[in-house]
């Protein structure tokens, strides 16, 4: 492509404009993929104080624009490379969009911004904007796995913060329990959104101080330190309060804003440390980068076209491949197959255990016999998944709706049982009233059987590359007549689906199967 080269030194009027085209490629990128952003968005609407997408967002611009003295258009910024890295993410994003991996796709949008911005602007403009973008991935829901870890610590150190103010307080698992009452340490009372604040915040002060390395992971360290700390006190406080109130006090029960005004003090602390240490550094000095060749308009314009159409493939690639999907599976449904070998059924019950996946366009459930041998069979089936409406997914409960615990769970290799996948998730289960089930689970997409919710998500992924199966959780559930300690449960489960694993497989998969015609519903609990 021809252009006409600036020789250095001399003036062109696009060095003004590479951080404001900088600031409109990121949001120009964030607006193509808006239905992920609006997602994250309404996640975190939920999330109150703690709403991080209220200041990471609006920030983004400026944290590109103060840097706007050292960005350049640069003629021989890395188009090439720039658009291998577009086509890997793309294609990345395009992936986890067939599997419905939200999370995955909201992560690799900073990385397609910033490699957009490398590819038309270059190496100067692509600087300025790392941390910025890197730092939008604080609003990604990537922290909900630190709520146990969180919860655990603050139900074990709240309890000897209370018995220093002389308060007896006895630990069982996340409950505290005082003379006037009982606290439990819920998920909510982790902490888990002071640590977020704690950690995006200290990330700032970082750059916009220019700390290096080290004193940046101080800082990190001590933020952190502080967010759990101050929780603790907090829910010590609470307790305490409960304890001195005799249950009365209007804390007890609505304790947020509390909260929130209570780690308001740690935040100033923060803030004044974050000062004491930045005065006691000398000033950075900058340097004015050296003004190289800048490209003719021309060219950008190419580049630009380019780097748009990049950004724009992937959405429509998925959205291709998602009518397809829709088109081919439609008008399809799930059925019990009819029963084969000595047991009989499907038999239309009422189950008194049978997993949850919100969301299913079909279900097909019942029961086969064999003597007295009695399986329960749940197949749950997605011709189409969309947000809150997925077969792998945190409102997913294979093992069943509140009131059923978990006893133990494995994968369990099936190498032995001809005619079942090659491994299931085994799920022991208890209910109340010595209730205990043995489960056999695991999920269908098309011709693949896997107990693995990774592994589903890579094979529900490779519909991006035309294939249109649906989606299904298959259940085998047997009732123990004890505690489930003895072999009778995987026996009667190994010959059931001996003889019924294969028709399973193929009604899960959508495809027409012969089913059994169903008695009169009734009740075996």
């Amino acid at each position: 492509m021809a252009s006409t080269v600036i020789a250095p030194g001399d003036s062109h009027a696009l060095d003004r404009w590479g951080a404001l085209a900088s600031i409109g490629l990121a949001l120009a990128t964030f607006a193509i993929y808006w239905p992920d952003v609006a997602a994250l968005w309404a996640r975190w609407s939920e999330s109150g104080p703690s709403n991080l997408v209220l200041f990471v967002g609006p920030l983004l611009p400026w944290l590109i624009w103060r840097q706007r003295e050292s960005i350049r258009f640069d003629a021989q910024a890395p188009l090439g490379r720039a658009a291998v890295a577009l086509g890997v993410l793309g294609l990345g994003w395009a992936f986890a969009s067939a599997a419905h991996v939200d999370i995955v796709r909201q992560a690799l949008l900073p990385a397609m911004a910033w490699s957009a911005i490398w590819g038309l602007i270059g190496a100067s403009a692509a600087r300025a904007a790392l941390f910025p973008l890197a730092w939008t991935g604080c609003a990604v829901m990537v922290w909900e796995w630190l709520t146990p870890s969180l919860q655990l610590a603050t139900a074990k150190a709240a309890p000897v913060l209370v018995r220093m103010v002389g308060i007896p307080a006895h630990i069982d698992g996340n409950f505290v329990s005082v003379p006037a009452g009982t606290f439990e340490v819920a998920a909510g009372c982790s902490g888990l959104n002071f640590f977020m604040v704690a950690v995006t915040l200290s990330l700032l002060y970082g750059h916009l101080h220019e700390w290096r390395i080290g004193r940046r992971l101080a800082f990190i360290a001590v933020a952190i330190l502080t967010a759990v700390a101050f929780n603790w006190i907090r829910v010590a406080i609470i307790i305490s309060i409960g304890q001195f109130s005799d249950m009365q006090s209007p804390l007890v029960f609505h304790h947020v804003l509390f909260g929130w005004c209570l780690y308001a003090l740690a935040l100033i602390g923060l803030a004044l440390l974050a000062a004491r240490w930045s005065a006691a550094l000398p000033p950075v000095q900058h340097s004015q980068p050296p003004r190289g060749a800048t490209p003719a308009l021309r060219t950008v314009s190419g580049r630009a076209a380019i780097t748009l159409t990049l950004l724009a493939f992937p959405p429509v690639l998925a959205s291709i491949q998602e009518k397809r999907v829709d088109a081919a599976l439609a008008a399809t449904g799930v059925a019990l197959p009819a029963s084969a070998g000595r047991w009989e059924g499907p038999v239309d019950r009422v189950f008194d255990w049978h997993p949850e996946y919100p969301g299913a366009s079909d279900v097909a459930r019942g029961v086969y016999h064999y003597g007295e041998l009695t399986i329960g069979v749940d197949i749950s089936y997605f011709a189409r998944q969309q947000s809150g409406m997925k077969l792998v997914a945190s409102t997913s409960r294979p093992a069943g709706g509140e009131g059923w615990v978990i006893v133990d769970q494995a994968e369990v290799p099936l190498d032995d049982v001809t005619g079942a996948p090659r491994a299931v998730r085994e799920i022991h289960i208890h209910a109340p009233g010595d209730i205990d089930w043995l489960i056999w689970q695991w999920y269908q997409i098309g011709d693949a059987a896997s107990p693995s919710a990774l592994r589903t998500k890579l094979h529900e992924g490779l519909r991006v590359f035309g294939a249109t199966s649906a989606s299904a959780s298959v259940s085998a559930a047997f009732r123990c007549r004890g505690n489930c300690g003895d072999n009778q449960a995987r026996s009667a489960l190994a010959s059931f689906l001996t003889a019924n694993g294969r028709a399973l497989a193929a009604a899960a998969a959508g495809r027409p199967v012969a089913s059994g015609r169903p008695d009169e519903p009734r009740d075996e609990r």
